[in-house]
């Protein structure tokens, strides 16, 4: 899916590994990552996206998808547990 190709790629590693190991390991959690975040939904998947690769603030959110900020906090909420869960079967 190149949308999310696009922003997982373009999400930045926040401290480089200092080791091939650490780089591999990363390299192959933003892979997991990717390919989980295609068996979410679509509200779930943007409203990850809108968050943690365009860092959004949760009122810069509420304000784009015509929501309020607490309907915002639960969406994030719910899309990272299904992340999450996705991930814990994707091992």
């Amino acid at each position: 899916m190149r949308v999310i190709d696009h922003y997982v790629d373009k999400a930045p590693l926040r401290d480089t590994p200092e080791n091939p190991r650490d780089w591999v390991m990363r390299r192959e959690l933003r892979q997991s990552v990717r390919e989980c975040l295609t068996h979410l939904s679509t509200e779930e998947r943007e409203i990850l996206l809108l968050k943690y690769t365009e860092e959004l603030t949760y009122a810069q959110i509420a304000d784009l998808l015509g929501l309020t900020v607490k309907a915002v906090e639960h969406r994030l909420l719910k899309a990272r547990t299904s992340l999450r869960r996705q991930l814990q079967h994707h091992e």
